[in-house]
């Protein structure tokens, strides 16, 4: 539609627009289109005033209009009347306009030029009025005559009937926004944040440190309202109600709503193309170094943002009027880190979601659904593997458990053998990685992606593997309500490795799941008489799905000795179901159900019925345990923990440290790898924002120290050394050391030896790893060799490794052969056989 403005300078400028269909953008909050219709409307200059002044009932002050309760006092929306009847002569100075297409408002917006800062009341107010022809300018003072109206939560001018420039012109100052002691209708602004900002619609405030506004959500893609933006909220992050709170009870209903009543959203009136934040124009930019120093994180504090109180679309919103940089945002105790900041120990255990590492469309083998799920272009992938690469190498881990890895093998250019040679090519050989593999299994279970184990052999060995089949959901067609359509629903597979910790013999089962997603549909889901879906405690679809698998993995779990770890994303908050049954946290009474028809390998779990579980599996969630104030995940605005650490009780002595490294969640997804939908905006081969979860760390520590004692010449030749036996499948390799060949004259008593045999391939992939390490005492010097014996070698090529100190020495291939069949002859387990120097494997960072 258009709309037809007339002006001049001086004398009876006026603009007349009689019935124009102006389009209203806020009407969205109606959930449809509609129109406006507009009077006529005239601007006038002062000294046509006397003459030609429109009919207005009353003159009033703006804060007299807005009234100190939720709408004005001269509307009454409860009873539809959304309406004044009068007309109002109300005199302010012009703080923001805006005439463009594309906005989320068009008009203009008035303050008294004195705010009375004992009031309870707003100082400003929005003109609905297209600005568009009319010569008028920030800081112009000016009458508006209109009625004033209530539309859908916000005070608004209307019906204009003349807009009078009195010719002066003042700068109005931001406002700070801080929190009074106003009470509306019994309730104060203390505890309803909304009563504050209610006290500020329509005025240009300023956020300070005193406002104590803080970043929810970064800047990015917002679903809700479909264009970027940010979101801040008020003294605290937003925690998903279920995170702190038993799903369904009064105080997560009270979280929930006391999150929306802290929540402002960050807005540009234009809407932001892809990769620009208009308010900040060095958003991302590159300083030369890698990466960047202009970043907002969730949880920072807004320091000098200022802008316009709007309500439109059911919340309130801050049109930001200023450019903001980098001091904008106090970051003080959630800066980007280089690495984690978590103690050391014996073991460091780490868990990473790899947000879709697919090598498939770039020469991998294809996963069992024939999906790609991450990178479309090369350049991408790229990035990917460099940002994951990064935050691996920086945490360190001695095993590392993933998740959203394609499945697709185990070959040169599968995923799981790609990520690990990214890590290898960057490490010492004594600190590679080799990957866990079950023998009989190339895939694990039948989804795209699946999780995976990675481990240093130096530092622990790989008993066994087991692949743990999830639960299965098959319910009858006849008990689906009507007009839905049966289907079934699925979980993928847990990958679970029994291993033992090099040099004490203590054993760890570490099981990496992914549980169910929330935005996946089950049976349980569904309202058996309208067929709706339904989500009554917010748990998401599928809670009952999720807990059959919290005890399927609980009670297979329970048949294996040993400490034992649950890794993964468990897509449930902390206070929610599945984990309240593996951790024995359920208040008395809670009911924790299983799902109904569920199967595990063809056979049934529970029936028609599902089941009310009374098993508890007593497993500590340690992180939460050691910060209850942590989060992994964000989701919109809120954050929580879907990404868990959850130990066996026999474990938490051995506990040094456990931590989340928030290098994810706290980041902007444009800082992803993808360039789809980010326009120019740079990318970086750093950690930050390599996933959408928050990779977890576990420190253990096992090992007794041992002191350095005594120094010992060696002799030139050792005495009586024996030769390496021959072994065959399933027997004891004897690994024998010359202590006169490691390059030194003499070692000290406290000194170690290790040797470890595997069936690690030429991509770093294993179904077993054996280790002994020997602490040197007197004897073994004086003679100048040791032998350590390796129990149950696999079948087939093995590589021996040998470590003085931590430090490799050599390595050499043996070819094992099967019990059943004759050995080759004394020189056919050496055929094979190399001896690699560590100078030559090691591939130090350029």
């Amino acid at each position: 539609m258009d709309i037809y403005k007339y002006s001049a300078v001086s004398l009876a400028l006026f603009a007349l627009t009689a019935n124009a269909e102006v389009f209203s953008p806020q009407a969205a909050n109606a959930g449809a289109e509609s129109s406006q219709k507009t009077t006529e409307t005239m601007l006038f200059t002062a000294q046509s005033l006397a003459a030609e002044e429109p009919a207005f009932d009353q003159e009033a002050t703006i804060a007299t209009l807005q009234g100190e309760g939720p709408h004005s006092p001269f509307t009454d929306p409860d009873n539809n009347k959304f309406y004044s009847d009068e007309v109002f002569k109300v005199q302010g100075v012009i703080t923001y306009l805006k005439a463009s297409n594309g906005v989320m408002t068009r008009g203009f917006y008035i303050q008294d030029p004195q705010v009375d800062e004992s009031s309870c009341a707003s100082s400003g107010i929005f003109v609905y009025q297209n600005p568009y022809g009319l010569d008028l300018n920030v800081g112009d003072e000016v009458y508006v005559y209109a009625k004033v109206q209530e539309y859908y939560g916000l005070s608004q001018l209307t019906s204009v009937q003349g807009v009078v420039k009195t010719g002066v012109t003042s700068v109005i100052e931001p406002t700070p926004l801080l929190v009074k002691d106003c009470v509306v209708d019994g309730v104060s602004e203390q505890d309803n944040f909304e009563i504050t900002l209610e006290r500020y619609e329509n005025m240009l405030v300023r956020f300070d440190e005193l406002s104590h506004m803080k970043v929810a959500r970064t800047f990015g893609f917002d679903y809700s309202d479909f264009r970027n933006n940010m979101t801040a909220s008020h003294g605290t992050l937003n925690y998903h109600p279920n995170q702190k709170n038993v799903p369904g009870s009064d105080e997560a209903i009270a979280a929930a709503q006391a999150n929306k009543m802290r929540r402002v959203i960050i807005e540009s009136e234009d809407k932001a193309e892809n990769g620009v934040l208009p308010w900040y124009p060095n958003f991302g930019k590159d300083d030369g170094t890698g990466t960047t120093a202009d970043y907002i994180r969730v949880g920072a504090t807004i320091d000098g943002m200022e802008g316009i109180v709007n309500y439109s679309y059911d919340e309130y919103r801050l049109f930001v009027t200023n450019t903001a940089d980098a001091s904008f945002f106090n970051h003080s105790g959630i800066e980007r880190t280089a690495r984690p900041d978590v103690k050391e120990a014996d073991v460091k255990i780490g868990a990473f979601n790899v947000l879709n590492f697919f090598t498939s469309p770039f020469g991998g083998a294809n996963n069992p659904l024939e999906q790609n799920r991450g990178a479309e272009k090369f350049a991408d992938f790229e990035t990917q593997g460099a940002k994951l690469a990064s935050a691996m190498l920086a945490i360190d881990a001695d095993i590392f458990s993933f998740l959203e890895v394609e499945n697709n093998g185990y070959d040169a250019m599968s995923s799981i053998v790609t990520i690990t040679q990214l890590l290898n090519a960057e490490l010492p050989r004594e600190k590679h990685y080799a990957v866990m593999r079950h023998s009989d299994s190339k895939i694990v279970g039948s989804d795209a992606i699946s999780t995976k184990i990675i481990y240093r052999p130096s530092v622990v060995s790989l008993e066994s593997v087991k692949i743990i089949n999830m639960p299965e959901q098959h319910v009858h067609p006849r008990y689906w309500p009507t007009g839905v359509e049966a289907s079934s629903a699925f979980q993928r597979a847990s990958m679970t490795g029994t291993f033992t910790v090099n040099g004490s013999g203590e054993r760890l089962i570490l099981s990496t799941n992914h549980f169910k997603s929330k935005g996946s549909e089950c049976w349980e889901d569904y309202d058996q008489e309208t067929g709706e879906l339904t989500d009554i405690d917010a748990q998401g679809y599928c809670e009952n799905f999720r807990v059959s698998a919290a005890y399927h993995l609980g009670e297979t779990l329970a048949e294996l000795e040993g400490h034992k770890i649950i890794l993964g994303d468990l897509n449930s908050y902390a206070k929610e179901d599945a984990i309240m049954l593996l951790t024995n946290t359920a208040p008395s009474g809670y009911p924790l159900k299983a799902a109904r028809n569920t199967y595990v390998n063809g056979n049934e779990l529970h029936g028609n019925g599902g089941a009310v579980l009374s098993d508890r599996y007593n497993y500590v969630d340690i992180i939460g345990q050691l910060h209850p104030d942590g989060f992994s995940y964000a989701y919109g605005d809120t954050v929580g923990n879907l990404d868990y650490t959850l130990i066996s009780p026999s474990l938490v002595p051995h506990v040094i440290d456990a931590t989340e490294w928030n290098i994810n969640s706290r980041e902007s997804t444009l800082f992803e790898y993808s360039t789809a939908y980010t326009g120019e905006f740079p990318k970086y081969r750093d950690p930050y924002r390599s996933s959408d979860h928050d990779p977890a760390i576990l420190t253990l520590a096992f090992l007794d120290k041992h002191e350095l004692g005594e120094s010992i010449d060696l002799p030139t030749v050792p005495k009586d050394m024996p030769s390496e036996n021959h072994p065959k499948q399933g027997d004891t390799f004897t690994a024998v050391v010359d202590l006169t060949q490691l390059g030194v004259t003499s070692l000290q008593i406290g000194e170690t030896i290790q040797t470890i045999i595997s069936d690690r391939n030429q991509y770093d992939v294993s179904t077993y790893s054996r280790s002994q390490i020997r602490v040197l005492n007197s004897s073994d010097i004086q003679r100048g060799w040791v032998s350590m014996p390796l129990i149950n070698v696999g079948y087939g090529e093995n590589l021996v490794s040998y470590f003085h100190n931590d430090s490799l020495i050599s390595e050499r291939s043996i070819l094992v052969n099967e019990q059943d069949k004759t050995h080759g002859g004394s020189a056919a387990g050496y055929l094979m056989m190399m001896l690699v120097m560590v100078g030559f494997i090691r591939r130090r960072q350029a």
